[in-house]
Parts: structure tokens; C-alpha cells; sequence
């Protein structure tokens, strides 16, 4: 995202005008018009699929495990845990397909969902939307859900309170169990 607020920067301090008249005209489009982070995203095989993602995953270490089948017969609201610090494990499980989502359950369309604030950060939240990550607002998520069969969610649980939390100690400090809401 820093990157991305830095190009906003030099975009804007440019003295082109056709380059800034552009980037006013996308910044326009982008805070009144933009609704591909509640519409399910612009989720894009070729970017999700980059050697680099892989590359990432082997070296982290991050792996899926697969438990059960899935049906690919009705949507699915998954929680993912622990939070930690950005949600690496989950960026790289489910918004790429470095560990093989797609070849370990077919069918099962699955879109990340994050904060709505990562989405006016400019083209960091057309990046996000190209991976198949969605904001987390309950518009959002019914719209993913309620449109086809094989549509599903993951939520990353714990929010940012517990992401601040986060520590390299063997202490874990669980927020979860403090939340009131749906998921508990």
C-alpha cells in the first residue's frame, strides 16, 4: 500500500496536466463509483497464479491441508484463525493459488475479505480486487453468497485488535474469545 500512496504522491505532483486530469478522473471514479470490492471482485486467474506466489509460500513456510470434500453444491462461510500481524497464511492460501485451493476443492469459488479502508488506498485496492478480495461489509458478503451456488466467504477472525496483539512469544493472546457476533 505505501507504494501504491507514493505513486498517488508523484501522480499528483506531476506537472502534465493530462496525467494528473487522469489520475483526478480515477480518484474520482474510484471514491463514487467503484464497486468491485462489494461485488464479488475482478478476480484474475493469471495474477493469482504468478510463479511468485509460490515462491512466497515455500518460503514462509504455508501450507493447505485438506480435512473433508466440500460440495461445490452451496456457498460456504469459512473462519480463518489466528489473526496475526497482515494475515499472510491466508493472503497466500486463499487470494493466490500458491498451496492449490482450486485443485483440492473444485467448485468453490472463495473470495478473502479484508477492510473496506484497504480499498480507498488507490490502485492497492484495484490490486486486491484483480486477487478475488473482497471488503468484509455485510453487503458484500450477501452479494457473494446469495449469487450462485459454490460462492463462499472467508473471514479472517480476530480483527485488528488482535493483530496488535500479535508478539513472537510463545504467549498467544485470543481475542475471539472476548467478541460477541456471529462467529464466536
Amino acid at each position: 500500500p505505501w507504494i501504491c500512496l507514493y505513486i498517488s504522491f508523484v501522480l499528483l505532483r506531476c506537472h502534465n496536466w493530462y496525467i494528473v486530469a487522469s489520475f483526478i478522473a480515477y480518484l474520482t471514479w474510484m471514491v463514487f463509483f467503484q464497486t468491485f470490492s462489494r461485488r464479488g471482485g475482478l478476480k484474475q486467474q493469471w495474477l493469482r497464479r504468478l510463479k511468485w506466489w509460490t515462491w512466497f509460500a515455500q518460503y514462509f513456510p504455508i501450507h493447505l491441508h485438506k480435512t473433508c470434500e466440500l460440495p461445490p453444491d452451496r456457498p460456504y462461510l469459512f473462519g480463518c484463525h489466528p489473526h496475526g500481524i497482515i494475515s499472510l497464511g491466508a493472503f497466500c492460501n486463499f487470494a493466490t493459488e500458491a498451496t492449490g485451493f482450486e485443485e483440492k476443492f473444485p467448485g468453490i469459488n472463495l473470495r478473502l475479505l479484508t477492510l473496506k479502508a484497504n480499498f480507498r488506498i488507490p490502485f492497492y485496492g484495484l490490486y486486491l480486487s484483480m486477487l478475488g478480495i473482497c471488503d468484509a461489509s455485510k453487503e458484500s458478503c450477501n452479494y457473494i453468497l446469495e449469487k450462485s451456488a459454490g460462492n463462499s466467504i472467508i473471514l479472517v477472525l480476530g480483527g485488528a485488535k488482535e493483530s496488535l496483539d500479535a508478539r513472537p512469544s510463545n504467549e498467544y493472546i485470543l481475542t475471539l474469545k472476548n467478541r460477541k457476533g456471529f462467529v464466536k
